[in-house]
């Protein structure tokens, strides 16, 4: 047998034992036999998102509107899109998204940018509102209504809302940009 075939022989049973002893160390983990120590991560051992597939599913808004008052029901009170300096302004809207494996996780961020375009209000990480839910549905319809003070100080004009939205399951957002006007 020459040297290059006796070497390439060689690579080819190393990387068979490889594959084999990998194969099965998973499967026992995957079984229970072996419990690897799981402290100091947040992930499973055995996380497949490596895998290029995306997940299916989807999340859009439907039904946003600003409101005088949004009631306990969720029901728009008076759809406006004006309101006077000082005045809440409520608004209200509905989330139509997919589980993945049953759950639901909502993040919801959102901004308001003043009439020259500056930031008043940006809702970081901390302030973000989160969502979960367990669901064997193919879809669910989530309501969510929250409200902005606005203050006396504030100047009047055409003010821009923009809500982001993410479900960090799906790992899918939309973000969802209304306006209002602020009137003396």
């Amino acid at each position: 047998m020459n040297k290059k075939g006796g070497m390439a022989i060689t690579i080819l049973v190393l990387l068979v034992v490889v594959v084999l002893t990998s194969a099965t160390i998973l499967l026992l983990i995957q079984y229970g036999v072996l419990n690897p120590s799981n402290e100091g991560f947040q992930e499973p051992i055995l996380n497949a998102d490596f895998l290029p597939f995306g997940r299916e599913g989807a999340v859009v808004v439907k039904a946003f509107s600003f409101c005088s008052y949004v009631d306990d029901k969720y029901d728009c009170l008076e759809p406006r899109n004006s309101f006077d300096v000082g005045e809440r302004v409520y608004f209200r809207f509905t989330v139509e998204t997919s589980p993945y494996s049953g759950d639901i996780v909502l993040i919801q961020n959102y901004r308001l940018l003043g009439p020259r375009g500056n930031v008043i209000l940006e809702a970081d990480e901390k302030d973000s509102y989160h969502f979960n839910l367990q669901s064997e549905k193919g879809s669910e319809d989530i309501y969510f209504r929250d409200f902005i003070i606005t203050e006396e100080s504030d100047e009047p004009g055409l003010y821009t809302f923009e809500l982001l939205l993410t479900n960090s399951v799906l790992d899918k957002s939309v973000k969802v940009v209304e306006e209002f006007v602020l009137n003396e």
